[in-house]
């Protein structure tokens, strides 16, 4: 139970930009994981987050593989999902369209959910624009229902790093109330 409670604090404070703090609940996350081995997908997971919040893609994108290796040996959908989300919008970054593009068609093959459904197709109409494609924001258009309006708004958000910076009050309280 602890090595959750040290992940979605950690994810918290990646998102408000308190990366050394992440890094120390990380870090005794990982010194627990042999009592739930379970949890090894959601800790890498997390730990690519870190990662890429520090710059560091190449190794971000060897702990999302990792992240989606384990999620797929516990049958973790979900975290496998979020993991092929991110290594898409570092190859997507990186320039490296046809493995971005590899992250999403088995994204699109897992996502069973409005706002999972809504993470794909952000993430493959952001590589579209990367691409300078003309109809990029007509397909995102097209892809965003207005059913997973809410769940594409706070993707979006929570994407861009907004949602830390707008929601900061209330994730430090979260914070807080996993300390």
């Amino acid at each position: 139970k602890r090595i959750f409670k040290l992940g979605a604090r950690a994810e918290c404070l990646i998102h408000l930009g308190r990366l050394s703090d992440a890094d120390r609940d990380l870090c005794e996350a990982e010194t627990l994981l042999h009592l739930l081995p379970m949890a090894r997908p959601v800790m890498r997971y997390v730990r690519g987050l870190h990662a890429r919040a520090c710059g560091n893609h190449e190794f971000a994108l060897e702990v999302f593989t990792d992240s989606i290796a384990l999620a797929r040996e516990v049958d973790e959908i979900e975290t496998e999902l979020y993991a092929h989300m991110e290594a898409c919008a570092i190859l997507t970054h990186l320039g490296q369209f046809n493995e971005a593009r590899t992250h999403i068609a088995r994204g699109r093959a897992i996502a069973t959910f409005d706002k999972t459904e809504a993470l794909v197709n952000w993430r493959a109409g952001t590589l579209l624009a990367r691409q300078e494609k003309p109809n990029a924001i007509a397909m995102l258009e097209r892809w965003l229902p207005r059913g997973a309006g809410l769940a594409a708004l706070f993707l979006l958000l929570s994407g861009a790093g907004v949602f830390g910076m707008v929601k900061g009050n209330h994730v430090e309280h979260f914070v807080g109330a996993l300390s």
